[in-house]
This record gives C-alpha cells, sequence and structure tokens, in this order.
C-alpha cells in the first residue's frame, strides 16, 4: 500500500476516474472531496480573473 496521496478537487467521478488512470504508474493514491467524508463549505465561484 502506497502512503502518497493528492487531493484531486472535484467531486466529479469520472474526472477522478481519468486522474487515477493517467497517474497509475507513478503509484499515487488520487482521492477526491468525496473521499474526505466530512461536510465541506460551499465554494462561490463568482469572480472571473
Amino acid at each position: 500500500m502506497n502512503n502518497e496521496k493528492i487531493l484531486y478537487g472535484t467531486a466529479n467521478r469520472a474526472k477522478l476516474n481519468l486522474m487515477r488512470n493517467v497517474t497509475a504508474p507513478l503509484n499515487i493514491d488520487i482521492i477526491c472531496l468525496d473521499d474526505l467524508k466530512q461536510p465541506l463549505p460551499e465554494i462561490v465561484e463568482n469572480k472571473s480573473y
């Protein structure tokens, strides 16, 4: 089991699966926001840069 983990900031399972497939050769566990198993604050995305 690998101890290296990266939090991929999405709850989109399709994006997560794609990233896991891409990084599979690196032996890194990719986790997503749902894996944290705790409520997250609502993020308001209303600014453009």
